[in-house]
């Protein structure tokens, strides 16, 4: 994925994660930069937290007294552009009224990924969701909202799948995702029969943790591990997103990464193997036909 293909949101936390990482490589702190610019306290903190953007003078002055790597400057600066270009999933307004606060944020970073690895116990993945099955689910989880609302959110759920063209999507879905009567029985086949055609795409693998596992690591709740493109002059861990009733919680650190990530390997690694995903899928089928 080329930088002009990166995502705004993608940009915007590649610069405020560079600038931090130029920042500290120096040994120096955010109160000296400030003194040395002649800048207040927060401003490269503002530029380090996401909150602002720096301009092509604020970069000038921070790479020169970071004595960051030649190009640097250049690379910062068209990222500083992308980022402030709307991202598509905001033409109909902020994500945030589609899910928890800063769900725009989720939805940004993830359409900017090179790698999903997605846990998901309850439900079919919302990437992997037909239209009418994400419609009754988003019904469910938000049942006071009016149908405009609902209709919303289900045609940004399928405009996300966009990203299989683009990212490396592995999938666990929990046994009990499969058989959750979602709607009716016709919306569940609908459903199973969308998990077996895309078992096809190069891009995407699904495996499902049969209720024969027993107790597992990820009775903590479903999470997504997202991994970015690879820039040789940043330290990036990637970022894991846990959504919940009200709001999301994110993870960045390297250490927090791993541990989900390893913790996605285990699941992974007891789940049935991905060539069996078809005839679980299909025997599910036969018994909603029963």
């Amino acid at each position: 994925m080329g930088e002009q293909s990166a995502t705004p949101t993608l940009c915007r936390r590649r610069v405020a994660m560079e600038l931090q990482q130029l920042r500290t490589a120096r040994g120096l702190k955010l109160s000296t930069v400030g003194t040395e610019l002649g800048w207040s306290k927060s401003k490269a903190g503002h530029f380090e937290t996401e909150e602002r953007l720096p301009s092509y003078e604020d970069l000038e002055k921070l790479t020169s007294l970071y004595r960051a790597p030649e190009g640097r400057l250049e690379v910062l600066w068209q990222r500083v552009g992308i980022a402030q270009r709307p991202g598509w999933w905001e033409d109909q307004g902020s994500p945030d009224q589609y899910g928890p606060a800063n769900f725009g944020r989720f939805v940004g970073l993830e359409q900017g990924a090179e790698q999903l690895l997605i846990w998901e116990p309850f439900v079919v993945s919302g990437l992997l969701q037909t239209q009418d099955y994400a419609w009754a689910i988003i019904r469910a989880l938000s049942p006071d909202q009016p149908e405009v609302v609902i209709d919303d959110r289900t045609a940004l759920r399928m405009r996300r799948q966009a990203v299989f063209d683009v990212a490396r999507v592995h999938v666990v879905l929990g046994e009990g995702a499969l058989r959750l009567l979602v709607a009716d029985p016709a919306v569940m086949r609908s459903q199973l029969s969308r998990l077996e055609e895309l078992l096809g795409h190069p891009n995407i693998t699904i495996q499902v943790l049969p209720y024969s596992t027993g107790p597992h690591p990820g009775l903590h709740g479903p999470f997504t591990v997202m991994a970015f493109p690879d820039d040789p002059q940043l330290a990036d861990p990637g970022v894991v997103y846990h959504e919940g009733l009200l709001r999301a919680s994110w993870y960045d650190t390297y250490q927090e990464v791993k541990r989900y990530t390893e913790t996605f390997a285990e699941l992974a690694d007891r789940a049935d193997k991905p060539d069996h995903t078809a005839a679980t899928i299909h025997k599910v089928i036969k018994e909603l036909s029963q």
